[in-house]
């Protein structure tokens, strides 16, 4: 609807997700949390690390497995919890995709679903190359339904104060 706006947050804390859907940042339209959303949380940080990719090194949450000489899978294990996804990387061996099986509501019951996200638009940020542009979506047997596109304004890095 025109004019509408609409909140989500979508977090992953202490091992657990949970997902908050709000009209005008004031009325509750969904309210979730469990198993399901506890994947899905972790597979978006996962997916997110293009905007702080030295979480990628990170040895003690992160393992590599190649797969083919333009893609590797992803673990990332946290509180116990493991998830997996494809990065596929472009010829200037930057990821342009992600992919995984991410569970997506359907009429009120979990469905492990093909999803995606694209990397676009890396610039140097604090001598890091991040992505500034990124469009995920639902993989249906209807085709790709794009549901978020992030462009990246600004990015800071070990900002001191609490934000």
């Amino acid at each position: 609807m025109p004019g509408v706006w609409i909140d989500a947050r979508d977090k992953f804390m202490v091992g657990e997700g949970h997902m908050r859907v709000m009209v005008a940042s004031t009325w509750p339209l969904v309210e979730v949390g469990g198993p399901e959303i506890d994947q899905g949380a972790l597979l978006r940080l996962l997916a997110e690390m293009v905007w702080f990719p030295t979480a990628f090194l990170d040895s003690q949450h992160v393992s590599w497995m190649p797969r083919d000489p333009a893609s590797a899978e992803a673990k990332l294990s946290v509180y116990g919890r493991d998830v997996f996804a494809v990065f596929h990387f472009g010829q200037d061996g930057l990821p342009q995709r992600i992919t995984a099986h991410r569970y997506r509501d359907v009429d009120g019951r979990g469905v492990l679903t093909p999803w995606s996200g694209e990397m676009r638009n890396f610039r140097a940020q604090d001598g890091l190359l991040v992505a500034h542009e990124v469009e995920v979506s639902w993989q249906l047997e209807s085709g790709a339904f794009p549901y978020a596109r992030f462009s990246l304004e600004r990015i800071e890095f070990d900002r001191p104060e609490p934000f």
